[in-house]
């Protein structure tokens, strides 16, 4: 961003210097995520069986699109619970067409794989695909898929809480209970000197 706003080139060349970005935070204490969302395309959710497209309020402009001023980038909070299966993609994957110029259809697809685990996730939709494009993918493509094993003992916390914090703050306030601090350990007993004078 600061390079392009201090040398400015010329439209066509400027149109390529930009990224788009997604920044995911799970923290291992909270049934909760958190993404900042950059132009990128968002998550899909599988819960039970059932996949959901994780959609956010708050989407901010590619980095680099200086242009259209630095944007707004606030986190969204969504629940994650144990169990639950995050597909992370790229826009090669939602643009991959056939030869008849049809799209992906991502999401459909993933539902006939949403009871595989992460690895499977992944390779089984590389592989259809590949299929759908007999091939011949446009754009590079990138499949990650994170799957919550299991939170940490919460103690008085509600999930709404986080959720509301998340959506009023841009960051949810975790409020658990903290196991007391040891106590500090005794004081080194010095020995008294001994005058040896006389």
């Amino acid at each position: 961003h600061r390079y392009l706003t201090q040398f400015p080139e010329a439209d066509e060349e400027a149109q390529e210097h930009f990224i788009t970005a997604l920044l995911l935070e799970i923290p291992d204490h909270s049934p909760v995520a958190r993404m900042t969302v950059c132009g990128h395309p968002t998550p899909l959710l599988i819960r039970h069986g059932t996949v959901t497209a994780v959609a956010s309020p708050h989407t901010a402009p590619p980095l680099g699109t200086w242009e259209l001023g630095p944007g707004a980038r606030t986190a969204h909070a969504f629940s994650f619970l144990a169990g639950d299966t995050l597909l992370l993609y790229t826009d090669g994957v939602m643009e991959a067409r056939d030869p008849t110029r049809t799209f992906y259809p991502l999401e459909e697809r993933v539902a006939h794989y949403a009871k595989s685990n992460p690895t499977a996730l992944v390779h089984h939709v590389q592989q259809d695909l590949l299929t759908h494009t007999h091939g011949a993918l446009g754009d590079d493509a990138a499949l990650l898929a994170i799957q919550r094993s299991h939170t940490a003992s919460l103690s008085g916390l509600h999930l709404g809480d986080l959720l509301h914090g998340a959506s009023r703050h841009g960051r949810a306030h975790d409020r658990y209970e903290q196991a007391p601090a040891p106590p500090a350990p005794p004081a080194a007993a010095h020995p008294a000197r001994q005058d040896r004078r006389g």
